[in-house]
């Protein structure tokens, strides 16, 4: 996992380097995640109701506060790990959920554990798939909402954009950039229409060699 932030230091070295108010807000943030605000996260790590929006804004900023940004970045990449199920672990929980409600005789928790090892492999068509995407999709924007005010998600996200694809890129490079993708563009469009007149000249050349464009006399009567 590359670091955003410190690249030198473990995320172990890197809590040396940062005080115990600021741990607990660690704690607390990657602890909470989706469930608490930044701002909440900092009151309960001990910050004043005046400057804990600040002090988490600083926090989540790794051009401020490196370290402790450098850190939450690297332990929700680990939560991520872990709550993340693959089709075999998935499995394997199901079978023992099952196997332990057969022995306590718990038979409506075996077959709803059975029904379900039946969806993982594909054996059933959910009918309500694209409103489930579409909760979930909708459950993703509140947990955001309910984890950041605008600004925060903005910071943050500007973080993982630089992350992703390096530096702002400056005035001249972004005027390179669009001169490069409006050249692309239009060679695009010259290809195309390069390739429906090629397309066009094949079928005339086909309707040519097997007369297709002659005109014919069925269907007149000379009374």
């Amino acid at each position: 996992m590359k670091n955003i932030t410190t690249p030198d230091k473990t995320t172990q070295e890197l809590e040396n380097d940062v005080t115990a108010k600021q741990i607990r807000f660690i704690d607390l943030y990657c602890s909470k995640y989706g469930e608490l605000s930044a701002t909440e996260c900092a009151i309960r790590a001990g910050y004043s109701r005046t400057s804990a929006y600040q002090r988490a804004h600083e926090l989540l900023n790794p051009k401020v506060s490196p370290a402790t940004a450098q850190i939450i970045h690297d332990r929700l990449m680990g939560n991520m790990e872990v709550w993340m199920l693959n089709k075999e672990k998935h499995m394997a929980n199901l079978c023992r959920i099952q196997e332990a409600a057969k022995e306590k005789g718990q038979y409506g928790v075996v077959a709803k554990c059975e029904e379900l090892k039946g969806k993982v492999q594909g054996f059933y068509v959910e009918r309500n798939l694209n409103l489930n995407a579409e909760v979930s999709a909708e459950d993703s924007k509140e947990r955001i909402r309910r984890m950041y005010d605008r600004e925060e998600y903005e910071e943050f996200s500007k973080a993982e954009i630089e992350h992703i694809f390096g530096p702002e890129p400056t005035p001249e490079e972004r005027a390179a950039t669009k001169k490069a993708k409006a050249k692309k563009k239009k060679e695009d469009e010259e290809l195309m229409r390069e390739m429906e007149k090629y397309q066009e000249d094949r079928k005339r050349e086909r309707d040519r060699k097997y007369g297709l464009n002659k005109p014919t006399n069925i269907g007149k009567f000379d009374g």
